[in-house]
């Protein structure tokens, strides 16, 4: 039988691995193979696997010893059967049980439980599987567990996943992982790989293996990088992986920094002055630049992530990681971008250098010279899917702008790539004027606001939306009429937050023309808040600007 069933215990573990490879890829070579294991068990891989099984009380594990795993055998068939030495093509899947299970009693369930699968799970506590390649040194495979969810924790881009074992479906929402393993797959292929996962039901994009990621983001590149064994993808190979695979993308660049100076950002002390080297003072106001911009462009990705993260779209995150606090030249590193962290809001919320309460009524509103509040400017943390590190590893964002990775690594950001439905046309900083312009509209027809409003801007389709409107117990108003009516498949969702409470959302149509960006809908929550609005929208002078959302309040909001 190809079914063991184990207690969970991290030599167990290393025990299946060793079983594995002995049988598949290192046959009578045990020194190569005790070398093998003890690499393994050192890895950050393969301990992070481990400790978040045992975060989530694992008890048992279930051993499927001759397990074959489709994109496994699709890299086996491309690239390591090709290989003089011989590598297994069969995996093991080790799946991970809250339960203390017993083989017999196990199959006995499997068998004649009249439970449905669901709650069998539930009964048993399934957490999760580990496919266990038969490589030598990268064993670590597809991984699908959940993460562990402290309070301020939000995981918006899990998807769910069912895995079958004797007939009976079992149920995980995670986002995929795995290692890379320089062979047919990096970091950017291993993110790419997690993302378009993630996204299939969404976007309706093909779910690719490693090699094929690898392969097909080749095709059409001049770049002079072998393929294959691979090193690495150039954003230039992600983005026609991406159009070729029918999608489109926004990509946003933040490489403003000067290389040289970043050693000294992280807080390296500056050599002493002298006639050889330029002025303390001068390198200082460099310095001092190098580290405003990077606050800058922290703060853009904030909001750029938390616009599609919230949404439910994982993001490839471009990082530049320096080590051991800076000294050595920044590594690039490529990540998927699957959740993050919300600190507490802490005092009034500041809109600086808005337009001029006392300006001639009906002239428009102005773009204040600094953007709005928005809850993007509250993340504290980012959860990534980092094959260097852990399916759900934790980047710590500092108020200067730096990713603090770990004790010994720091980070910035370089590049950012959504993949997104082709007919999304309307973008983050075009929505964000608009909101800026609601912000100030709001502002001016109730200027006795205790405090500025803060924004939740994301990109949300339309299934997901009316989903959440319907379970939301802040929208008191006519569900069946929002539920129902018809909207396009993508929508801009802009939520107004006043002292930590929803007022209103407005709804703009993301496939809508660049010249379009007409109001779709607007929801409202608060008729302490929204009374006023009508009454004052009912006497405001019609300017083009403002006609929009104040001819929208008038229609749908008399009642």
């Amino acid at each position: 039988m190809s079914l063991e069933i184990e207690k969970f215990d991290r030599d167990a573990l290393l025990d299946v691995i060793t079983n594995l490879l002995s049988r598949r890829s290192l046959e009578n070579e045990p020194e190569r193979l005790s070398a093998a294991i003890a690499s393994i068990s050192d890895k950050k891989q393969f301990n992070a696997v481990f400790d978040l099984a045992m975060a989530h009380g694992a008890n048992a594990m279930v051993i499927e010893t001759e397990y074959v795993d489709k994109h496994y055998l699709e890299d086996y068939a491309g690239y390591y059967a090709r290989c003089f030495e011989k590598y297994g093509r069969r995996c093991a899947r080790v799946h991970f049980y809250r339960a203390k299970l017993s083989e017999i009693a196990f199959l006995d369930q499997l068998v004649t439980s009249p439970k449905n699968d669901r709650a069998l799970g539930d009964e048993l506590g399934y957490i999760g599987y580990v496919v266990l390649k038969p490589l030598p040194h990268t064993v670590i495979g597809r991984t699908a567990i959940p993460p562990i969810c402290g309070t301020k924790d939000h995981f918006p881009t899990l998807k769910e996943y069912k895995t079958q074992i004797g007939g009976r479906n079992f149920y995980v929402e995670t986002a995929l992982f795995q290692e890379q393993d320089h062979e047919v797959a990096a970091c950017a292929t291993v993110a790419i790989w997690s993302i378009l996962s993630t996204t299939a039901s969404m976007l309706d994009n093909q779910i690719l293996s490693p090699f094929e990621i690898t392969k097909k983001a080749g095709e059409k590149s001049n770049f002079t990088q072998r393929l294959l064994p691979n090193d690495g993808l150039n954003q230039y190979q992600v983005l026609t992986l991406l159009t070729s695979s029918g999608l489109d993308y926004f990509y946003f660049s933040y490489r403003s920094h000067r290389s040289e100076l970043l050693p000294y950002v992280l807080g390296e002390e500056l050599p002493p002055t002298t006639k050889k080297n330029k002025p303390k003072k001068r390198k200082l106001n460099a310095i001092n630049a190098v580290k405003a911009a990077i606050r800058d462009d922290a703060a853009n990705a904030k909001a750029l992530l938390f616009a599609f993260l919230r949404g439910g779209n994982p993001c490839l995150l471009n990082v530049d990681i320096l080590r051991n606090s800076g000294k050595s030249r920044p590594d690039n590193h490529a990540v998927a971008a699957v959740g993050y962290s919300l600190k507490d809001r802490s005092g009034t919320p500041i809109v600086e250098e808005r337009p001029d309460a006392n300006a001639t009524a009906g002239a428009g509103p102005k773009k204040p010279h600094r953007r709005i509040p928005l809850v993007a400017d509250r993340i504290d943390s980012l959860y990534v899917v980092d094959d260097n590190q852990a399916p759900f590893a934790n980047y710590r964002l500092s108020d200067d702008g730096i990713i603090e990775i770990n004790d010994d690594e720091k980070a910035y950001v370089n590049q950012i790539i959504v993949p997104i439905y082709h007919k999304v046309r309307q973008d983050l900083p075009a929505t964000l004027k608009k909101a800026e312009e609601f912000d100030y509209i709001i502002g001016r027809l109730i200027p006795d606001l205790d405090c500025c409003l803060e924004w939740e801007i994301y990109l949300s389709d339309i299934a997901t939306l009316k989903n959440s409107i319907r379970n939301s117990a802040a929208y008191t108003f006519d569900k069946n009429r929002f539920v129902f009516g018809n909207a396009p498949r993508f929508i801009w969702v802009l939520t107004a937050i006043h002292d930590g409470k929803e007022v209103l959302t407005i709804l703009l149509d993301a496939t809508d023309l660049r010249q379009g960006g007409s109001i779709t809908n607007a929801i409202r929550y608060s008729s302490e808040l929204c009374k006023p609005l009508v009454k004052a929208a009912a006497g405001a002078r019609d300017d083009k600007n403002w006609l929009p959302l104040l001819s929208f309040i008038r229609e749908h909001w008399n009642h």
